[in-house]
């Protein structure tokens, strides 16, 4: 009896404060309708601003808002965040990144619903997702309680981790997000790695992407 073949996977780098991530997520649910089980989904938190301490700048909060515009009228994504950008607001990615990262360990398969969870915290209601009480909060709507998110989210592995997530998104050089990375592992090269896209996609001109390096002879 033949062994199956290694299934492709989908390498996926997101990060929830990340507004074109935010707006590519109704097209990220097109692609894994598409190919359900053929594909195994390998997602990793890339890093938008991690470890930013100053706050944001009128001239930053002016683009922010322009881009968000662009996008909601791009992809009917409803952003009701604008009261985050005062003059308070510190827009530092890794309290987010790092509390996908600890639901990836206390709830296994949970990680990317929880992203997607906070996401919309964040930008269709304007929720502080760089809180600590807010990402707890909603750890505990996925089976999480608190006290142990809080447990792991503090835990040396776990900060650890989160910085792994951020190397590999270097490693690959990625410089925006979204960014999705088609592995090969069924054909000539093992390895074989193809860019899917980097940057807001529609969802369908994605799917001939990957359709095509799934048939290539790689």
């Amino acid at each position: 009896m033949s062994e199956a073949a290694p299934q492709p996977r989908l390498l996926c780098f997101f990060d929830a404060m990340c507004s074109w991530c935010y707006g590519f997520a109704p097209e990220m649910d097109k692609i894994a309708n598409h190919f359900g089980d053929r594909l195994e989904y390998l997602t990793f938190t890339g890093g938008l601003r991690p470890f930013n301490r100053e706050p944001v700048s009128d001239e930053m909060r002016d683009k922010l808002l322009e881009t968000w515009r662009r996008i909601e009228e791009l992809t009917g994504q409803p952003f009701g965040g604008e009261l985050m950008l005062d003059q308070d607001f510190i827009y530092d990615t890794e309290p987010a990144s790092r509390a996908i990262v600890t639901m990836r360990h206390a709830q296994p398969g949970y990680d990317y619903s929880y992203y997607l969870t906070i996401q919309k915290a964040f930008y269709e209601r304007g929720e502080d997702i760089t809180r600590e009480d807010t990402l707890a909060g909603y750890a505990s709507v996925f089976g999480v309680p608190a006290e142990r998110f809080q447990e792991l989210f503090h835990s040396e592995p776990i900060k650890q981790a989160v910085l792994n997530d951020f190397g590999v998104a270097k490693q690959f050089g990625i410089k925006g997000f979204p960014t999705l990375i088609l592995h090969r592992t069924d054909g000539k090269n093992p390895n074989a790695m193809l860019l899917a896209g980097q940057g807001y996609t529609p969802g369908l001109e994605m799917i001939q992407r990957i359709e095509a390096g799934l048939a290539a002879d790689v």
